[in-house]
């Protein structure tokens, strides 16, 4: 008789342990789960951002390059006053480059976009002098020298910019 109340305890017992292995099974899955939906967002969130950025660098590039060549072009053929450069970017277009510099740019990017943008406007205000010449031409080859320094500068920097973004997309 002493030993009938061994059975139905050793039952209840397994039975309890049972459902908390089974409890404590479901919570080690519930939470790697979790881990890995972290995860997966994160990445997802990760990879968005870059893709932005991605993009942002391409735009502002454009931007760059474009201007580049033109003041290149203005450096090769000083135009006379009053005559219209159109193939400079507009302002829309630089401010626009400068603002997705701000919000994707690296301080790094930031750095050489703010170098390329200080030889950008040295040579606008190059290109300003033409009107100041316009009745003495014996200025003008020193000018146009000037511009044509001042624009090989802008590609040298705007080369600088273009490693600098390749090189963070690239990591």
């Amino acid at each position: 008789m002493a030993w009938e109340w061994v059975a139905p305890v050793m039952t209840g017992v397994s039975g309890i342990v049972g459902v908390g292995f089974t409890w404590y099974a479901g919570h080690q899955g519930r939470q790697h789960a979790e881990r890995v939906a972290t995860i997966n967002s994160t990445s997802t969130l990760q990879q968005a951002r870059e893709a932005r950025r991605a993009t942002a660098y391409l735009e502002v590039m454009t931007t760059v390059q474009n201007a580049t060549v033109a003041v290149g072009d203005m450096s090769s053929s000083i135009k006379f006053v009053g005559e219209q450069v159109t193939s400079l970017p507009s302002p829309e277009e630089h401010m626009a480059a400068r603002t997705k510099v701000a919000i994707y740019g690296s301080e790094a990017v930031r750095a050489a976009f703010d170098q390329w943008l200080l030889h950008f406007r040295h040579s606008i205000n190059r290109v300003g002098m033409r009107e100041v010449f316009e009745g003495d031409l014996s200025e003008l080859p020193t000018l146009k020298d000037e511009l044509f320094d001042s624009s090989q500068s802008m590609e040298v920097a705007a080369r600088q910019l273009s490693d600098v973004m390749n090189k963070e997309l690239a990591s």
